[in-house]
């Protein structure tokens, strides 16, 4: 039997749950070990009563180590800090002679155990994996060569000594930054060859550690269970869910084929998953966290200023009510505009950047990234941006086009500063301001 952890919280639970199912779907006896990092997680999970899951409360899993630097970090670095101490709390408080540690945005596509059968294979008492970036998108220098993603230790006197390691370093430091040749949990790994040598064992399959940052390296026309391209697993990396079923892929290069074989999938499981929280009242928002700051309120506040100063522009979202729009660019307050448009009524007809690429799936699922502009006919644009040149030359771009039919909203990062800066959200390790203005076009 394998033996499985993870954490998170109540707004990644379907992200969770989508994993726990994905595991069962393959056939392979296993636990999942659910750290649940806040108590909405853990009712929820244990009103669904799942056969192969054990939950740890986070009251049960916290020690004073982890308490002593909970106040410093976020809780994305806190999850990461905590993430070497789900390994060694499954291993010291269950009989189990190895644990593997998953992050919770995992979903496999075939049996673990063609992973894990290496690894015993190889002797070793650790198990990593590498990020293998496709070049364009090579970060091993800031991010790690390895990922943080699906590490299996034994529980034996090596295993044992490098997870303790591991932990006093993420005690010590583990943040959402690069500093000092550091960076969150994860390039604490780079050097474990050397440093453990004779003890860790990097995987060699290629069907695990598949992501977004290296797929572009796997031909999936004939699909994921083909002797070239078996898919294991897939880190969903950057996949944020919007209303309506609706996804964002992130920014990076994925073809039709990767889209209808890996993320169709991933977002059929999701929703499913959506329509079982439906009953707790509670849908997963992934980038906007409505109850940790009050940046929705101000925004609509703006809103509402805007409206009041540029009369060509009907209260309310009027004109375009009943429309089909389309939504330029990504960034965390998207979802929020998106939410709020279909509220009233008003039809995100896609969410494009420049540098067009073809996204559309053969079923006609609308995927937000980048896609050519003429593949849409639209009323209204509307468009998020930072301001900065590439933002503006798209601006250009598009009125060049002669795309900009109707009216075009601008969302922004700067006016409002000066406005609201007193009341708005700000995160510890990065500036971040919302706005919105309106430029009408007719």
């Amino acid at each position: 039997m394998h033996n499985f952890c993870t954490l998170f919280d109540s707004n990644y639970l379907s992200r969770g749950m989508a994993l726990y199912e994905s595991l069962e779907k393959t056939g392979d006896n296993f636990l999942l070990y659910i750290i649940c990092m806040d108590d909405l997680c853990f009712e929820i999970l244990d009103d669904l009563s799942l056969q192969h899951a054990v939950l740890i409360p986070l009251a049960s899993f916290e020690s004073e180590r982890l308490l002593s630097v909970k106040e410093s970090r976020s809780k994305g670095e806190y999850c990461w800090t905590s993430t070497p101490y789900a390994i060694s709390y499954v291993l010291d408080n269950y009989d189990v002679k190895e644990c593997t540690y998953l992050d919770a945005d995992l979903y496999f596509y075939n049996s673990p155990s063609i992973l894990l059968d290496e690894f015993d294979k190889s002797r070793k008492s650790v198990l990593i994996t590498e990020h293998r970036y496709t070049k364009e998108y090579d970060q091993s220098s800031t991010s790690g060569i390895y990922c943080v993603q699906f590490m299996t230790f034994k529980n034996n006197f090596e295993g044992k000594k490098i997870l303790n390691w591991w932990q006093e370093r993420c005690i010590e430091w583990c943040f959402n930054r690069y500093e000092d040749g550091k960076f969150g949990d994860q390039k604490y790994l780079d050097d474990w060859l050397t440093r453990f040598e004779g003890s860790v064992h990097v995987l060699e399959h290629l069907g695990g550690g598949v992501a977004p940052w290296n797929v572009q390296q796997y031909d999936l026309s004939k699909g994921i269970d083909t002797e070239e391209s078996l898919i294991v697993f897939y880190h969903f990396h950057q996949f944020e869910i919007y209303i309506n079923n609706r996804f964002e892929a992130g920014r990076y290069r994925l073809n039709k084929d990767i889209i209808n074989a890996i993320y169709i999938p991933y977002l059929k499981s999701i929703s499913s998953q959506n329509e079982k929280l439906k009953s707790y009242n509670l849908l997963e928002s992934t980038v906007y966290d409505e109850k940790k700051d009050n940046n929705k309120e101000i925004l609509l506040k703006w809103l509402e200023i805007k409206i009041n100063q540029d009369k060509s522009v009907c209260s309310n979202f009027q004109y375009f009510n009943g429309k089909d729009i389309m939504l330029f660019g990504k960034n965390r307050i998207t979802p929020l505009i998106l939410n709020e448009l279909e509220k009233a009524n008003i039809r995100v007809q896609a969410l494009i950047e420049s540098n067009p690429q073809e996204v559309t799936t053969d079923d006609g699922v609308p995927i937000y990234g980048k896609c050519y502009l003429n593949d849409y006919k639209h009323d209204a644009i509307i468009i998020v941006c930072l301001e900065g040149s590439h933002d503006l030359n798209l601006i250009k771009e598009l009125e060049e086009l002669k795309v900009t039919k109707g009216r075009l909203l601008i969302i922004s990062w700067k006016e409002i500063v000066e406005q609201f800066k007193g009341d708005l959200f700000i995160h510890k390790d990065q500036q971040t301001y919302s706005f919105i203005h309106f430029n009408s076009k007719e």
